[in-house]
């Protein structure tokens, strides 16, 4: 049987737990090593809790306080991406919010905007704090009730944002967002003012 104890948010990839297996003291990745390998990839660092407590517990939670820092130092600048066929040079705020919030569905030119949206992660969470001012719990449920009263369709979910470039690269009217750190070659940075 294991026993966690979180170090850090859970919901991001980055962070680790503390393991109790036996009378091994382990530290494994966010997602728990299958029970058909238990021996897979984490590492035990201590026999017992004493010893845990004594040696490792400060390496852990140094590291553990590296990476909430890192993650939140590391996290750059998020920007809307457009196909390249759609006809705009900048778009501001508002524009932004209304399309993800879907009250604005064509582009000035008449073409069809696809909304494009990331699953989860830092980037979609600094997206719907800046951009449609909300969580993306709201925004979920907001494309819920769309979705639901028939009033528009779906969004397109990637998982990552090489995917979302593609997507965007490859689908006119397309709309999404990236990490400004992120190559995006395919697909047009627009400024929002």
């Amino acid at each position: 049987m294991y026993q966690l104890a979180t170090l850090g948010r859970s919901d991001h990839s980055n962070f680790f737990f503390v393991m109790q297996e036996r009378s091994r003291i382990c530290v494994v990745p966010r997602r728990r090593p299958s029970t058909s390998d238990p021996g897979g990839s984490y590492v035990c660092l201590a026999a017992n809790k004493r010893a845990f407590a004594k040696t490792a517990m400060p390496v852990v939670m140094m590291s553990a306080w590296l990476l909430l820092v890192t993650g939140v130092i590391a996290t750059a600048e998020v920007v809307v991406i457009v196909n390249p066929d759609v006809e705009v040079s900048s778009l501001d705020q508002q524009t932004v919010e209304d399309i993800y919030r879907a009250h604005k569905g064509k582009w000035d030119d008449g073409q069809k905007i696809r909304v494009v949206m990331l699953k989860n992660g830092p980037v979609h969470e600094n997206f719907a704090k800046k951009f449609i001012r909300g969580t993306p719990e709201q925004l979920k449920s907001l494309w819920k009730k769309v979705i639901f009263s028939g009033a528009g369709m779906p969004p397109k979910i990637v998982h990552d944002e090489a995917m979302m470039v593609s997507y965007v690269a490859a689908n006119k009217g397309s709309i999404g967002y990236i990490d400004s750190s992120t190559p995006h070659d395919m697909s047009k940075v627009v400024p929002v003012q």
